[in-house]
């Protein structure tokens, strides 16, 4: 299993590809040995109907992790086929790593990449399993799976402070915002990130954002000058989107009330994980 995620691991890095090569057909075939040995744990669990053992072999929480990382391994593999790879040379029976395997990806081909990511680190972390067996190292980690289920308590908790603080901010900070991907970006990373240290001080005091979006500055692609900018209308915003790829981002509005807003959020969250901590 250790070559395994070895081999794993170096289709993920080196060579991920719009269509399998050697190594990647090796890696599927393995997987799917691994597959129908799961299957045959399934048959031989205790039960009279096959609702009966798929139940008795779900409630080991390693096999549910297995079928995770192999479904999700599954979804990924047949997702990199159907995506066109751009470049008529590389086909699935033609094509060698220069014409198959891109240094950039596309949004589409990107997706399975993280599809193959979540895959592997499931598998890695279900290497824990191998370890239980050793009088060392067996009991803590027994300990460690055991402490986490109870921590998922802890996180719905202070899942309702880090929504609180979040929302707030990103409300704050940019009103109105109508990308979906930079609302999630603002109201769950940031929060967490401040937790972890990441006080995003410039934002939040617009220290680093002063004088940035002067129009005057004639920004363009290879010399932006102005990194943000302060479009009043989604139109205008889109519109500087078009024009300036280094435009994307607004400037925060500044706030008096986010400053204490921020340092209240530190001191409790801080708090809180003190408490746990002890």
């Amino acid at each position: 299993y250790t070559i395994y995620q070895g081999l794993f691991g170096f289709v993920l890095t080196m060579q991920f590809c719009t269509r399998p090569f050697l190594a990647e057909w090796v890696l599927l075939g393995w997987t799917i040995t691994l597959v129908l040995e799961e299957f045959r744990q399934m048959k031989s669990s205790d039960g009279n109907s096959f609702l009966n053992k798929l139940h008795h072999w779900m409630q080991d929480e390693w096999n549910i992790m297995d079928m995770i990382g192999f479904v999700v391994l599954t979804i990924g593999f047949i997702l990199k086929l159907t995506t066109d790879p751009g470049n008529d040379a590389c086909t699935l029976l033609s094509g060698g790593p220069e014409e198959c395997c891109p240094l950039q990806m596309t949004p589409e081909f990107q997706t399975s990449q993280i599809l193959y990511t979540i895959s592997f680190i499931v598998l890695m972390i279900r290497m824990m399993n191998f370890y239980i067996v050793t009088n060392v190292m067996g009991p803590n980690i027994i300990i460690i799976w055991h402490m986490i289920k109870d921590m998922y308590f802890f996180l719905i908790m202070f899942g309702i402070l880090i929504y609180a603080y979040g929302a707030s901010i990103q409300g704050l900070l940019y009103p109105n915002e109508f990308r979906v991907l930079e609302v999630f970006d603002g109201v769950f990373r940031r929060p967490l990130l401040t937790v972890l240290g990441e006080t995003f001080m410039k934002e939040v005091q617009a220290w680093g954002f002063e004088g940035l979006a002067d129009p005057s500055n004639s920004p363009t692609d290879s010399d932006p000058g102005a990194y943000c900018t302060n479009a009043t209308t989604k139109s205008d915003l889109l519109q500087n989107m078009a024009d300036y790829t280094t435009l994307s981002m607004r400037c925060p509005q500044e706030n008096w009330f986010i400053k204490g807003l921020s340092l209240f959020y530190m001191m409790t969250a801080n708090i809180i994980l003190l408490n746990l901590l002890i």
